[in-house]
């Protein structure tokens, strides 16, 4: 074991090559099928997704607006009848 200036620096263990060798040949056509479902498919379903929640935002922001205008439209119809009044 070679010495360094480092007393708390340890020497990794030996890796065996053909361990990860194998490991890379047996795990790549799933990464591969992976990142491809992740690139055509799941991108398709995550576009969808987000474009239904704007469309959903949509109709919120019009309810919205809807209600502001019936109020609007209630405080004016009102506001003669409580002139009278007083």
């Amino acid at each position: 074991m070679k010495k360094t200036d480092y007393p708390d620096l340890e020497r990794l263990p030996n890796t065996n090559f053909w361990k990860h060798l194998l490991n890379y040949i047996w795990n790549k056509p799933r990464w591969i099928a992976e990142e491809l479902y992740e690139k055509y498919f799941f991108s398709i379903k995550k576009d969808l997704e987000l474009e239904m929640l704007r469309q959903k935002v949509k109709e919120l922001e019009l309810q919205i607006n809807i209600n502001k205008i019936i109020q609007e439209a209630d405080n004016i119809t009102k506001l003669p009848n409580e002139r009278t009044i007083k």
